[in-house]
């Protein structure tokens, strides 16, 4: 995989020797391991960067150390038969948060091969989600011996929500949410008690629910300590926000109940809380934690009423109980796009749409004819697009990506 060090556009190629347009300037080079028959962990091993000023030739390769050592999780070996799948180590580069993962079988050892580099070592209890930090720090710039000893506690205890025993929602669930790794150990709540075997460490505690509908992960504890068996009672707090959605219009036509929506709503960290589908023309009505977030909608429904991800005017606080109105602000934006300067035309092109202050983004998978339409909220976007090859296999020379940053007023 080619890509600008900068951090926009790409080229991908499976092949050892590959002929490649590229425009003139600096590029960097990955290799992209995606299966673990070739010796290598899973990730994208940097390759270095290069000069494009004129045909040419390039040679790439990459350096590699082995890491292993002893394992176990709660005082016992590594078993495959605890969650039906093999164990997860995942390696993050501490300069550069690149991760490399490695499955492992049941067993007392494990071992994986990486670039050289200074990693968190992190050990997932059979799947990613119960990912836990093992090791911080340490020091892979050679071959080394790293043991992993994961320890495990027992913790029980009740959950209720706004005071309400949670044996009377339906499928509440505690969550222990690691906030170095993201990895999140669950329980059912169901019968109003709990109990967990969780990894020790310090977590963000969670109470989720479905009643009625979906609901948000809802904050309880921000920074719970877990260093022994013990217990705790989880009490979650959350509001009910309801109002309509209105849009212009002589954007979108007037949908006059049929189809449907899904609203986003995204905390201040980014997070997504929750997300909901509405019928056209229909009041929404959601509940939230008290947080402060930026709502976005999205139509799948065919032309012309379908548009990817779009920002909602203003942000939505959620202190208490609350009615708020949501206003979609936004027009179609229509873009043609050439390459060498005749339009692009494949079906496969993937358009993709920043706002430089979100994360969050829109994108268009099917374009043809050299002009696609976008729905934007006002703001400074970056563009960028390229053609994937592995989508078009009869394509003797990759595309490189095109890049352009433009206004909507």
């Amino acid at each position: 995989m080619l890509g600008r060090p900068r951090g926009r556009g790409s080229v991908l190629t499976d092949e050892d020797e590959t002929e490649l347009r590229l425009p003139a300037g600096t590029w960097s080079a990955a290799l992209y391991v995606h299966k673990t028959s070739v010796g290598m962990a899973l990730g994208t091993w940097d390759l270095g960067t290069f000069e494009v000023t004129g045909e040419g030739a390039v040679a790439l390769s990459a350096d590699a150390v082995t890491v292993g050592g002893a394992a176990s999780w709660g005082g016992e070996p590594l078993r495959d038969d605890v969650h039906e799948v093999p164990w997860l180590f995942t390696l993050v580069d501490v300069a550069t948060g690149a991760e490399f993962e490695q499955w492992v079988p049941d067993g007392s050892t494990w071992s994986a091969r990486v670039p050289p580099g200074v990693y968190d070592v992190d050990l997932g209890g059979g799947y990613p989600s119960m990912r836990t930090r093992a090791h911080e720090a340490v020091d892979l710039t050679s071959d080394a011996t790293v043991d992993v000893a994961i320890e495990v506690h027992t913790i029980t205890g009740t959950a209720s929500m706004n005071g309400v025993d949670a044996g009377s929602l339906d499928y509440p669930v505690v969550m222990f949410i690691d906030p170095r790794t993201g990895g999140t150990t669950a329980a059912s709540a169901r019968g109003g008690s709990w109990s967990a075997d969780v990894p020790e460490g310090v977590y963000e505690v969670r109470i989720r629910y479905e009643a009625d509908d979906q609901s948000p992960y809802v904050p309880v504890l921000s920074a719970h300590v877990v260093a022994a068996d013990g217990t705790l009672a989880v009490d979650g707090v959350d509001y009910a926000v309801s109002g309509t959605l209105s849009y212009p219009h002589d954007v979108l036509p007037d949908y006059a109940g049929d189809g449907d929506i899904t609203l986003y709503f995204y905390d201040a960290a980014e997070r997504l809380s929750f997300s909901r589908r509405f019928a056209y023309g229909e009041a929404y009505a959601v509940r939230l934690p008290a947080a402060t977030y930026d709502v976005y909608v999205s139509s799948q429904d065919p032309d012309p009423r379908y548009f990817s991800k779009v920002k909602l005017a203003g942000p939505l606080v959620v202190s208490g109980d609350a009615t708020a109105d949501l206003v979609l602000d936004a027009r179609w934006v229509d873009v043609s796009v050439s390459l060498d300067g005749a339009p692009v035309g494949f079906t496969d092109l993937l358009l993709t749409w920043t706002d430089p202050e979100r994360t969050l983004y829109n994108e268009q998978e099917e374009f043809s004819e050299g002009v696609t339409r976008v729905l934007l909220a006002a703001g400074r976007y970056n563009f960028w697009t390229r053609l994937d090859p592995l989508q078009d296999a009869g394509t003797a020379d990759h595309a490189a990506p095109m890049e352009a940053c433009f206004v909507v007023e």
